[in-house]
């Protein structure tokens, strides 16, 4: 076994090659701790590591101390390259470790590479998964002022609003450690992911659409990432800092400001409520 280990790791391919052949164990954790495919990724080994994919080693399999698998190595290391590898081959980004019970996501959230966290979940994981504190990728990111990767994590869908176990959200956690530039980012950012949204199609605005502003599900929706009235805005709600008043303030200008803009003529803009209905008379 050690021989294998030593094969994938000086990156000796010939060599690797023959021994699989005779049919040696790749599982077996050739120093007590790691299985040569953790110690390929390790050593950035790609060739290796694609050998060893195609040899059948388990993927998923966690290394003795730690419980990291390959993928969660992988990302931790800052490596775009063995992380797609693994993917492609069908490695589980939702496995956790045996201390933190943290993720690869969680990893790749506290690394410089946004493409890793795309990739991440793209393949499946889990955005709001937790640590044994309660936190999930997103807490991760802000504590690390990482600002490329919470802006994949909240435009994939990751819930802001999730607290750890002190209590605190993401936004939160950034604020009582001093990165005020990083608690607006996130603020901004739910704010526009959930507010600057109208139907791209006029067929769509034949009939009554409940809570536009904030809640449509449909597929045809124009998301404007950012938009010269949101400064406005965020200044004639500067006494109301909090997100949700944000959003209350934001959901009739934005929907009318947006519709003057993409040339739909609209019959009325009625609140009902805390929603609101438009009707096209474009037909």
């Amino acid at each position: 076994m050690y021989k294998l280990h030593q094969l994938a790791k000086n990156n000796q391919l010939t060599e690797l090659k023959e021994l699989i052949k005779t049919g040696v164990d790749l599982n077996s954790f050739v120093d007590g701790c790691y299985t040569t495919l953790h110690h390929a990724v390790k050593e950035n080994n790609l060739d290796a590591v694609n050998l060893l994919i195609d040899a059948g080693a388990d993927l998923n399999v966690k290394s003795k101390v730690g419980g990291f698998t390959a993928l969660y190595i992988a990302a931790f290391m800052i490596n775009l390259s063995a992380v797609k590898l693994l993917i492609n081959a069908g490695a589980d980004p939702n496995i956790k470790d045996d201390q933190n019970k943290i993720t690869s996501l969680h990893c790749a959230a506290l690394g410089s590479d946004s493409n890793i966290v795309k990739s991440l979940i793209l393949a499946g994981a889990n955005l709001n998964i937790r640590d044994n504190d309660g936190q999930t990728a997103l807490h991760m990111a802000a504590r690390m002022e990482n600002l490329s990767a919470i802006k994949v994590l909240i435009n994939a869908g990751a819930n802001s609003n999730i607290r750890d176990k002190n209590g605190k959200t993401a936004q939160e956690l950034a604020l009582d450690n001093g990165k005020i530039v990083i608690a607006n980012a996130i603020q901004s950012m739910e704010l526009t992911k959930d507010t600057i949204k109208i139907c791209e199609d006029k067929q769509m605005l034949g009939s009554k659409l409940p809570s536009l502003a904030s809640h449509l599900k449909e597929d045809k929706l124009l998301k404007l990432k950012k938009h010269n009235c949101l400064e406005k805005i965020l200044s004639y709600v500067n006494d109301k800092d909090t997100l949700q008043s944000l959003k209350e303030a934001c959901k009739i200008e934005l929907c009318t400001d947006l519709m003057k803009k993409h040339n739909i003529n609209t019959q009325a803009l009625g609140e009902s409520g805390e929603e609101f209905d438009i009707y096209d008379n474009a037909q």
